[in-house]
């Protein structure tokens, strides 16, 4: 077929597309002139042709109408448009109902998001503290490249939330230079001690790339073992084979090589888990599960297996590309939390750099530092709590004048005022075997330890993981199909961002009521 074009309009269920032709329609046979006939004869030789066969793909999804129609053009109607569909649906439980169009829906969804986006500022302007964000990367099935980015914060409550403020085009380059710009944009005034703690790795993605540089020494035995178990399971008879086979030939030491690899794989996994996690605090998570992992990756390195050497090697060198110094604000979260304190993170440098390290005096500096900007800040909440008893000016004078000797006799330069961080840091720990929320720990400690308690706050709220920005582009995958493919991305910001507001509005509700 000779299409020259094809125009398709009016495209819904049970309607038609108009297909206009490159040439005139005719009826009965087509005349076509043979340009190749000798120049001496002149009279060109007529072809007479059946029925035209249609080769182009748009007719795999469209038939072609016979009918003929008033202005001469040719139609077609769509394949699926005949199945049985949402308008069919409808139609069937209640004619009366008349399903409003595409441009209705989509000017009822940007007034939602709109409205839902207001409801978003006004949550956020409510936060006394401060908002994490994470961000991540997707390339959609057309090719276009979107940026998701996911604040978190705590709310009045003390609970953890998460919501998308935006799933917006992010073109070419995808470095970081094009990143930080139009992140930065954002959230420039509200860094804090001149952005020092601005960037925390995605650490569920580093730990990926640690273990999958240890899967490389024995990617091919993974790879055989995957298959045979496949082979096994594909049948009844085969696992009695198998059995038989094991008895007679015996395979305990192969298979004692791989449960040496699961144990020690398996707390990887454990962790990544662990760190994947949106509904609790993870900073606090950070400093003692790497702390472990890099014991662990040390000992394999010395173990008397060559393959667990070799494996070990390779993790260890990936460990030291990203992990070989640990984040500070992640070390002063583990502090905060009480069942670790700082004593945890002075005796986990002094197994891994000796006594008194540079890095243990790094991370006090950086702890002390950082109350200060808050003691600065927040100085007015250190006297909020203090009771002054109300009593008349005559009666006060008279009592100061009896203990004024009890004043002068007292010396109360030997004393040393201790402030919040001190004192806290003195108190006995919890013990570190006992399941607590430590958000919820430091909302009961908010009166003893006014100042302290919101470091604590905005220091626990930072996630170790991108995985809350990761799970927008699940949903992108839904949106963005390959029978969505042409969305502007105006229209796919406003179906994720207002679905992810009005889900995280309803599971608030329910834990308001």
């Amino acid at each position: 077929m000779d299409a020259v074009e094809q125009d398709f309009t009016n495209l819904s269920d049970g309607g038609s597309v108009e297909v206009t032709m490159g040439m005139q329609p005719d009826h009965g046979s087509e005349n076509i002139e043979d340009t190749n006939t000798s120049p001496a004869k002149k009279k060109a030789r007529v072809i007479k042709l059946g029925k035209r066969t249609l080769r182009s793909p748009v007719w795999k999804t469209f038939n072609k109408l016979t009918t003929v129609f008033e202005d001469g053009k040719s139609r077609a109607q769509c394949k699926d448009c005949k199945k049985l569909g949402i308008r069919a649906l409808f139609a069937y439980i209640s004619p009366d109902i008349k399903l409003p169009c595409r441009n209705t829906i989509k000017a009822c969804a940007l007034r939602m998001f709109k409205n839902e986006k207001q409801r978003l500022h006004n949550l956020l302007d409510s936060v006394e503290g401060r908002i994490c964000l994470t961000s991540d990367l997707w390339t959609s099935q057309c090719t276009d490249g979107y940026l998701a980015l996911t604040a978190h914060f705590v709310d009045k409550d003390w609970k953890l939330h998460k919501r998308i403020l935006s799933f917006c085009h992010m073109p070419h380059p995808h470095n970081g230079v094009a990143l930080s710009e139009k992140i930065n944009a954002l959230v420039t005034d509200l860094l804090v001690m001149n952005g020092d703690f601005f960037h925390v790795r995605c650490c569920a993605h580093v730990l990926n790339l640690i273990v999958q540089d240890g899967l490389k020494e024995i990617d091919s035995s993974v790879i055989k073992i995957r298959e045979c178990i496949k082979y096994i399971k594909g049948s009844e008879a085969r696992k009695l084979k198998f059995c038989e086979c094991v008895r007679q030939v015996g395979i305990l030491d192969k298979w004692d090589k791989i449960m040496k690899i699961s144990k020690f794989l398996g707390y990887f996994y454990e962790v990544t888990c662990l760190f994947s996690g949106t509904k609790y605090p993870t900073s606090n998570l950070f400093f003692p599960k790497v702390f472990v992992i890099q014991l662990q990756i040390k000992a394999t390195m010395n173990d008397s297996e060559s393959f667990m050497k070799k494996m070990g090697t390779y993790m260890y060198m990936k460990f030291e590309k990203y992990w070989s110094e640990y984040s500070l604000i992640l070390a002063i979260a583990i502090i905060l939390d009480p069942r670790y304190k700082l004593h945890f993170v002075d005796w986990a440098y002094t197994k891994l750099h000796g006594v008194n390290s540079v890095e243990f005096a790094k991370v006090d500096d950086k702890l002390n530092d950082l109350f200060g900007v808050y003691l600065e800040k927040l100085s007015h909440l250190d006297n909020s709590n203090t009771a002054v008893n109300s009593v008349p000016i005559h009666q006060r004078e008279s009592v100061d004048v009896i203990f004024e000797d009890f004043d002068n006799n007292y010396d109360g330069s030997s004393s040393i005022e201790k402030n919040e961080l001190q004192k806290y840091l003195e108190d006995k720990r919890i013990d570190r075997k006992v399941d607590i929320d430590v958000l919820s720990w430091w909302q009961m400690e908010r009166f003893h330890y006014p100042i302290l308690s919101q470091l604590a706050r905005d220091v626990l709220t930072i996630p170790i993981s991108t995985v809350a920005s990761e799970s927008a582009f699940s949903i992108g995958g839904r949106v963005l199909d390959q029978y969505r493919s042409s969305l502007l991305p105006e229209t796919v910001q406003t179906l994720l961002c207002t679905r992810d507001w009005l889900f995280g509005k309803g599971v608030l509700e329910r834990e308001m009521f």
